[in-house]
């Protein structure tokens, strides 16, 4: 049992120093909810499935597992992030279905 020293340890009385609980940086995933501004319309929803070039993209296998990944996250925003940053195939093809939805200009800036 973790203490700070041996005289600490007399003055605690043979208490040992409770660990203090680490801190997030974010809260879980919530599966059962979803805020608003995350969800797609229905609209959109059928924009990206009736996209080639996104059919495309996620018959890709290894873009698949990564989804899938994600989608298993504890810290699925964090995730996101995470392979935004370090996959660029991913980031791709984010781009392209922010792009498909109308988000993105032709110059590739937000609209």
């Amino acid at each position: 049992m973790p203490y700070c020293s041996a005289a600490c340890f007399k003055l605690h009385s043979c208490k040992p120093i409770q660990k203090k609980p680490q801190i997030q940086d974010q809260e879980p995933f919530k599966s059962d909810y979803i805020d608003e501004e995350y969800k797609l319309s229905k609209e959109k929803l059928e924009i990206l499935k009736r996209s080639q070039k996104i059919r495309k993209f996620v018959s890709n296998k290894r873009l698949q597992k990564l989804l899938i990944h994600i989608d298993n996250s504890k810290y699925r925003f964090k995730e996101l992030n995470t392979c935004m940053q370090n996959d660029k195939d991913f980031e791709d093809f984010c781009t392209l279905m922010l792009s498909e939805m109308g988000h993105i200009d032709e110059n590739g800036q937000f609209k």
